[in-house]
């Protein structure tokens, strides 16, 4: 990449020109760590930049956003292949007004820290409470045949 010869911003001269960070940040995906080693730099030489140049800033949002995009995009053809993780994944996440995962996370998280089950590992809001009650139960059971 080319450095700025005579760009200066408040009497300091810069580094790299706007354009070429601009260039660098053009599908990175908005990791300030990827345009960094484009360029040689530090992620924060380009924090600086990107609080000094509004168009800086923008310009990883909008990588950041075409990041989520992409992400989003595998998602919904994982859900399509009838993918359960993703399936799960997106009504844990996204179904929330249908009664699917947890209404308050928090909540949910206290109430499996609550709860004394042995051999059952537990992620938060995953199960609505009907499941988690079904899994816990059958983990007791199997817990108790194991033992005696």
């Amino acid at each position: 990449m080319k450095k700025a010869k005579t760009a200066k911003k408040g009497g300091r001269r810069l580094k790299y020109s706007v354009k070429t960070v601009l260039e660098a940040i053009n599908d990175s995906g908005g990791i300030k760590q990827e345009v960094a080693k484009r360029l040689g730099c530090s992620r924060k030489l380009l924090y600086e930049y990107a609080e000094r140049f509004p168009e800086i800033k923008e310009a990883f949002e909008d990588e950041g956003e075409k990041l989520l995009d992409m992400a989003e995009s595998v998602l919904f053809s994982l859900v399509q292949d009838g993918e359960l993780a993703a399936v799960f994944y997106v009504l844990n996440n996204k179904g929330g007004k249908r009664g699917y995962g947890q209404q308050n996370k928090k909540d949910a998280e206290d109430e499996a820290l609550q709860k004394p089950v042995s051999g059952v590992l537990v992620t938060p809001g995953l199960l609505n409470e009907a499941a988690w009650e079904k899994a816990a139960g059958a983990a007791c059971k199997t817990d108790k045949k194991n033992a005696g």
